[in-house]
C-alpha cells in the first residue's frame, strides 16, 4: 500500500456563525494548501474540531475534500471518536468516497485493556483502507510503545504512525521500529518537527500549515536537502508562531491568524469561542515578526 510522507496539512473546518460548514471557504483553503506545495491534506482532525462534527458533517467534508483535491494529493480522513461504531461508519464512508488514508487513535474516556487495544485497531483496519495510527498520550490513556507497535504489524492496512509524544528518545525508538517494518513516521507536534526530520522522520501533520503552508513545506524541504542552517531558521519561525496561536479555545487562534493573513477560516463551533484580546495581539505580533503580515 502507498504510505504517506511529507507535509500532510492538518486542516481546520471553517464554519459560518450559524454553525454550518462554510463550504466555499473550505474549497479555497484546500486548493491554497495544494498550490502551496503540501503533499497531502487531513480533514476532521483535532484541528478540524472533530468532537463538534456530526456524521453528516464528516461525509460532507469528505466529499468536498476529495472533489476539490482532484487526485492532486492524498486525502486523510480523521476517525478519532471514542466510539468504535462511529469510527467504523466514518472509515467505511471514507473508503467508499475514495479517500487515501484514515487517521485513528486509541479509545479514550472508557478505554479498553492493552490487549483489547490491539483488537480495536484490527477491527478498524479490517475495513480495508490504509490506516495511520495516531499516538496521542496526552488525550488518550495509551502511549504506544515499541512493544505495542510490534503487535500491530499484523494489520496489513497499518501503513504509518502520527506522533505527538514530546520524548524524542521514545520517538527515535519508534522510528527505527516503524522503518524496519516498512511503515512511515509522521510528526504531529510542530515543536518537534526539526528533530524528527534530522533523525529520518518521513513527514508531519502541521496545524500551522493552515496559516503558513510554505513555512511547513520549506522546513521539510530544507531538512531533506541537508540545509540545516535554513531549517533552524524556519524552525524558530514556527516556534514563535506556535507559541502565539496555541492559546485558549483551540483552534480559534489558528482561525484568528488565518484572518490576519487574508485567509477565510470561518469561526469555531460552539461552545468554543474567540481568543482574548491579549492573545489576539500576541498573534498579530508573531505574524509581523516572521513577516507574514506587514
Amino acid at each position: 500500500m502507498n504510505k504517506p510522507y511529507g507535509v500532510q496539512a492538518s486542516l481546520i473546518t471553517p464554519f459560518n456563525t450559524d454553525g454550518s460548514i462554510k463550504e466555499e471557504a473550505f474549497r479555497e483553503h484546500i486548493s491554497w494548501q495544494i498550490d502551496s506545495g503540501v503533499h497531502g491534506i487531513g480533514i476532521g482532525p483535532n484541528t478540524g474540531e472533530f468532537v463538534n462534527l456530526e456524521f453528516c458533517d464528516v461525509k460532507r467534508l469528505v466529499d468536498i475534500a476529495i472533489d476539490e483535491a482532484k487526485n492532486r494529493v492524498p486525502v486523510t480522513v480523521g476517525a478519532l471518536s471514542p466510539s468504535m461504531r462511529y469510527n467504523l461508519e466514518i472509515i467505511k464512508y471514507a473508503k467508499k468516497a475514495g479517500a487515501s488514508y484514515v487517521l485513528v487513535q486509541a479509545p479514550y474516556y472508557l478505554p479498553p485493556s492493552a490487549d483489547k487495544l490491539v483488537d480495536y485497531f484490527k477491527t478498524l483496519g479490517a475495513v480495508g483502507i490504509p490506516m495511520i495510527i495516531f499516538n496521542h498520550p496526552y488525550k488518550t490513556p495509551f502511549n504506544l510503545t515499541v512493544d505495542i507497535i510490534e503487535k500491530l504489524f499484523c494489520i496489513d492496512t497499518f501503513v504509518s504512525m502520527k506522533e505527538v509524544d514530546m520524548n524524542m528518545g521514545n520517538n527515535v525508538l519508534r522510528l527505527e521500529c516503524l522503518h524496519a517494518n516498512g511503515r512511515t513516521y509522521l510528526q504531529g507536534e510542530e515543536y518537534m518537527a526539526l528533530y524528527h526530520y534530522i533523525h529520518g522522520g518521513d513527514g508531519a501533520f502541521p496545524a500551522l500549515g493552515n496559516i503558513a503552508p510554505q513555512l511547513c513545506v520549506g522546513l521539510y524541504n530544507a531538512c531533506k536537502a541537508g540545509n540545516i542552517e535554513e531549517a533552524v531558521k524556519l524552525h524558530m519561525d514556527m516556534l514563535l508562531l506556535g507559541q502565539a496561536v496555541y492559546v485558549e479555545n483551540y483552534p480559534s487562534g489558528l482561525k484568528e491568524a488565518m484572518e490576519m493573513v487574508g485567509r477565510d477560516g470561518g469561526v469555531t463551533r460552539e461552545p468554543l469561542g474567540k481568543v482574548s484580546s491579549s492573545s489576539k495581539q500576541r498573534i498579530e505580533n508573531a505574524l509581523r515578526k516572521i513577516n507574514l503580515i506587514k
